[in-house]
């Protein structure tokens, strides 16, 4: 397979997502059996890479706190849109500056 590089990360990006929606499905389904733990992580990972992302939108990020199973899966979505954009606005070998 040949595809140039804002393709190919476009699609290891979409797959992470639907890998976290079925993540967030499984824990759904198993409810109580979920350590608080692993809900903390999944809320941290689609924090983090929306944070990311925002840097790049410059869209002004502040939802800093922890999400429930289903805030994460709705972050992880709003977080698919975002990468659109960015691959949309941005070119692979473009300079950017960021706060960090």
């Amino acid at each position: 397979m040949t595809t140039d590089l804002k393709n190919y990360f476009a699609d290891k990006f979409e797959y992470h997502s639907m890998i976290n929606q079925k993540l967030g499905e499984y824990m759904l389904s198993h409810g109580d059996k979920v350590p608080a733990k692993c809900i903390e992580l999944f809320s941290h990972y689609t924090m983090a890479q929306a944070y990311w992302q925002s840097l790049l939108l410059k869209n002004g990020f502040r939802d800093f706190k922890t999400s429930t199973i289903e805030g994460s899966m709705e972050r992880d979505l709003k977080n698919q849109i975002d990468l659109t954009e960015i691959f949309s606005k941005f070119e692979l070998d473009e300079r950017i500056t960021t706060k960090k």
